[in-house]
């Protein structure tokens, strides 16, 4: 199988949450992490073993962080601080692009908001906010159908 993708930048990465009704895309994001599914490992080791013994144990928790323009009482700004202080899972997804921005795959999970922090202000700089969210569910990873 020949490899013919390129390396990528983030140009039109796309992280959605459901807002109650339906999936919500984030205006103003500036980049984000990628989840991952991590599995610990269990000891599983007897006393005839010379090394340990590990088995794969039970999806490990993952989080990721989510920069955002700051933006006071916009839609994006009030989902957020809604979350944040709920606690609510809620379905998500993010869209990773390819090296001319079309979207390549969806990565789609249940998640939930467990910070919305706001950075410090700059008078030479954009405000901005750090979302940190964490994997509640199974990563599903699909090709994006146009």
């Amino acid at each position: 199988m020949a490899e013919t993708q390129e390396a990528s930048t983030g140009y039109n990465g796309e992280v959605h949450i459901n807002d109650g009704t339906d999936l919500y895309e984030l205006v103003g994001v500036q980049g984000f992490g990628l989840p991952q599914n991590r599995r610990e490992r269990v000891d599983a080791s007897t006393l005839k073993d010379l090394r340990p013994k590990t088995i794969p144990g039970r999806y490990e928790s993952s989080e990721f962080t989510v920069t955002v323009l700051y933006r006071p009482q916009s839609d994006t700004d009030a989902l957020l601080h809604e979350l944040n202080e709920s606690s609510e899972e809620r379905a998500m997804k993010i869209a990773v692009p390819e090296q001319d921005g079309t979207l390549a795959e969806e990565w789609s999970f249940t998640g939930e908001v467990t910070g919305y922090e706001v950075d410090d202000l700059d008078a030479g700089a954009a405000m901005t906010a750090t979302v940190t969210i964490e994997v509640q569910s199974a990563i599903t990873r699909a090709p994006v159908v146009v």
